[in-house]
């Protein structure tokens, strides 16, 4: 991509890279950590005809997000956060790339968590729902 001055390079973090979960902290923590990077690599192909995006999708209706979810009891969070499909978000990503977008924030709903960094902790330390302990 670099002889050739083109291309684009998608990363795709996840919501907890900018919000971190209870219960989810090594997954947090790569997303958050390869985030980081992908941000970082933004200022180091300035000039290079290379384009990257830094994806964080929220809550996608997979089965695994299901089983995730599915750990942690009844809170108002949760019912309030859009749920995309993963068709949804290939169209958002697709927008992106084809508008050299720096990053993308998917449902769109989910930027106040970029901007409202202390509320968003204060939000997420008083409304995230408990994991279900099994015994």
């Amino acid at each position: 991509m670099l002889a050739r001055h083109t291309g684009t390079i998608v990363d795709i973090t996840s919501m907890v890279a900018l919000a971190p979960m209870p219960e989810m902290t090594w997954y947090s923590a790569s997303k958050a950590g390869l985030a980081a990077a992908s941000e970082a690599l933004h200022g180091e192909l300035r000039g290079t005809g290379v384009h990257r995006v830094t994806v964080y999708p929220g809550i996608l209706a997979t089965e695994m997000a299901d089983a995730a979810t599915g750990k942690y009891e009844s809170s108002a969070i949760p019912r309030v956060q859009p749920v995309s499909t993963a068709e949804q978000l290939a169209k958002a990503i697709r927008t992106a790339i084809e508008k050299k977008e720096e990053r993308l924030i998917y449902p769109r709903f989910n930027i106040v968590a970029r901007w409202l960094h202390a509320q968003k902790r204060w939000v997420m330390d008083r409304f995230t729902p408990a994991f279900r302990k099994t015994p």
